[in-house]
């Protein structure tokens, strides 16, 4: 007989005694009345482990004796003696069944392995902004993972990882800076590599959003390609996306993934304070309708008056300024947008506020994309300062001397690492992230 087969069998015998003593015992001593013979050995076991006066009753009982005498022969003892000896047996086989129970609800030791949850963060890069990707490595006290990106020879982009990256958190940095196409595509390509390679999760790292501008059919015929940038990021594989001030906040709904938004209005806001451009006598501009919102809270942030300037586009580039509402002579206006292109809507707005008798004109925007030689159009320019942030690469050789990078490597990691953490990304901006 195998060693389980005796333990089921002692314990069956050890329930049928006990049935038949809960047969004998009147109801008035337990209270309730059971149903012995119905009763499974657990149910026996709980009842005479949770009432006193069972394990009592059952203990004084002879053939209760007699079974313990027969199966652990004790020196004779006096009554009072003997009923303890006979609840300790009880207690005992209730123990003994626990334990026999628990050792079958699970599998035998050698074969399952309990690991508890891990997580891995790994960062990797485009070639898009090595520099920025680094940076952002930098300060989340990790390494770039490494990652073979090439060209092939008909042009097409290849992809491998050089490490395994499965059950991983992955982070692809990749902006939508010239050459766009190119960049997106190799993005595309990466997400779909990782996604094939079983990372646990893959989020997209997108400063500047590709077609970003493209958010709307403005004329008949023509593609929402913001949205299609959108379905080609889910279909490769994507499961979230960081990305920072969108030309547009409709943007974040062509996706059916989570779309974690932030912006760079306190960055700019610190940095016009540690100027001193600060009071009533500054005013917050906004270059279109579209920036009114972001302009009122810049002007809220750094206690400013706040205007709005009114114009038409002859053509995609082109732009007439129109109309400024608000009161801006004698005063320093602050003019921010999400993005500078060619220059020539930039260059237009500060021009129209010279006309309008300000004091001086400072810009700022968050994406310097500066298109062809747009900075040459800058040197000499009738501006103060122009404030940018590093989301896209820049050449500091072309660089007028009356501009600024600010880096945004620090704000991007904070926001990296309450992701992989499962923390909240607004909090970072005390709830103000979403400015449209």
């Amino acid at each position: 007989m195998s060693a389980t087969a005796a333990i089921l069998q002692e314990l069956e015998q050890e329930a049928q005694t006990t049935r038949r003593v809960l047969e004998r015992v009147p109801n008035d001593r337990l209270g309730w009345k059971p149903h012995p013979k119905s009763m499974s050995l657990g149910q026996l076991a709980l009842h005479v482990a949770t009432v006193p006066g069972i394990v009592a009753t059952i203990a004084a009982q002879p053939e209760v004796q007699a079974h313990d005498r027969e199966r652990a022969p004790v020196p004779p003892v006096a009554r009072g003696e003997r009923v303890e000896v006979g609840r300790e047996r009880h207690l005992a086989l209730l123990r003994n069944h626990r334990r026999r129970a628990g050792e079958h609800a699970q599998p035998a030791p050698g074969h399952w392995l309990e690991r508890g949850p891990q997580k891995r963060l790994m960062v990797f890069s485009g070639r898009s902004h090595l520099d920025l990707a680094s940076n952002i490595a930098e300060k989340l006290g990790v390494e770039l993972g490494g990652i073979d990106l090439g060209t092939f020879a008909n042009d097409e982009t290849y992809c491998r990882y050089d490490e395994s990256i499965r059950g991983a958190d992955v982070f692809l940095v990749q902006t939508g800076c010239a050459p766009v196409d190119k960049n997106l595509m190799e993005l595309l390509v990466m997400i779909q590599g990782a996604k094939l390679a079983s990372a646990k999760r893959i989020t997209a790292v997108v400063p500047l959003y590709p077609y970003a501008r493209q958010d709307r059919k403005a004329k008949p015929r023509e593609p929402v390609t913001a949205r299609l940038v959108a379905d080609m990021l889910q279909l490769a594989g994507a499961d979230r996306v960081l990305t920072m001030d969108l030309h547009a906040g409709q943007i974040q709904g062509f996706f059916t993934i989570p779309v974690d938004h932030m912006t760079a209005l306190p960055l700019f806001a610190r940095h016009f304070r540690d100027l001193g451009l600060v009071g009533s006598d500054i005013v917050s501009v906004a270059p279109d309708e579209g920036r009114a919102k972001m302009a009122v809270r810049f002007a809220e942030m750094i206690e400013a008056e706040f205007a709005i300037m009114h114009k038409t586009r002859p053509s995609r580039d082109e732009v007439e300024v129109t109309e400024i509402t608000g009161r801006v002579k004698g005063k320093r206006a602050i003019v921010g947008d999400d993005v500078i292109m060619t220059g020539g809507t930039l260059i237009a707005n500060v021009e129209a506020l010279r006309e309008q008798g300000v004091e001086g004109v400072w810009v700022y925007a968050t994406h310097g994309v500066f298109c062809d030689k747009a900075l040459e159009k800058f040197h000499g320019a009738p501006i103060d300062g122009i404030v940018v942030t590093d989301t896209v690469p820049i050449n500091p050789l072309e660089m007028p001397p009356n501009m600024t990078v600010l880096p945004v490597a620090q704000l991007l990691a904070e926001t990296i690492m309450n992701v992989f953490a499962d923390d909240s990304v607004s909090a970072i901006f005390g709830g103000e992230n979403q400015l449209f």
